[in-house]
């Protein structure tokens, strides 16, 4: 009897023992599935297209007035400090003058004429560049008719250092360029009078004249 009650405390002890340190396993729970992201692409929005403008088609440029060739004497030079020259813009270069003793008046007469008569473009030709800022179309003158001229409306061309401006003329540009130049009177009108001398001095022009490599050109008027 007494063997039994010990088995049985026996029995009960290990039980205590057995139940305290067992567990019960825990029960398996599956791992959530991750959720599938989706990426969403970047769109900028688009606006509205802008109405195209055309840009306003620029306003036709005036024409230029005609350029004067590249002139084939060398460039003008400055009058002296000082000086005031009303007959030209500036004064002729030396390079290429030369000291001639005739100067007819049909060489001058011829051109005077293109002087006068014709386009800008002749006038560059017929004139040093020295003059050149002086220079306008014949019709732009003034109003009146172009000059016509003849033989009588000329006189005899003489030496720039016989006219009343050779003072002038030499403290502006020099001895030397006074020694290269004529002079020319002419008398406007049509007809001309009958002899140069009976033309008002009050009314007559002066021209002067330089002669490079061999071509008579106007370097100074008024």
């Amino acid at each position: 009897m007494r063997y039994g009650k010990i088995c049985l405390f026996a029995f009960l002890i290990m039980t205590q023992v057995l139940g305290c340190s067992y567990k019960e396993p825990a029960a398996f729970t599956e791992s959530p599935t991750p959720a599938v992201i989706t990426p969403t692409p970047f769109t900028v929005p688009i606006g509205e297209t802008p109405p195209f403008t055309p840009s306003p088609s620029p306003s036709p440029s005036p024409s230029p007035s005609p350029l004067p060739p590249s002139p084939p004497s060398p460039s003008p030079l400055p009058t002296a400090p000082g000086t005031l020259l009303y007959y030209s813009a500036g004064c002729p270069n030396p390079e290429g003058l030369k000291l001639v003793r005739e100067f007819s008046k049909k060489e001058a007469l011829e051109v005077l004429r293109e002087f006068n008569l014709g386009d800008l473009e002749k006038k560059f030709q017929v004139s040093d560049p020295s003059v050149w800022p002086l220079l306008v179309p014949a019709g732009e003158l003034s109003e009146k008719e172009p000059l016509v001229l003849a033989e009588g409306n000329l006189a005899e061309p003489r030496p720039a250092r016989e006219s009343p401006y050779a003072e002038l003329l030499a403290n502006a540009c020099g001895k030397e360029i006074l020694d290269y130049s004529w002079w020319v009177e002419v008398c406007p009108g049509s007809p001309p009078p009958p002899e140069f001398e009976l033309c008002p001095p009050g009314i007559r022009l002066h021209f002067f004249f330089i002669n490079r490599e061999g071509r008579w050109l106007i370097w100074g008027f008024g």
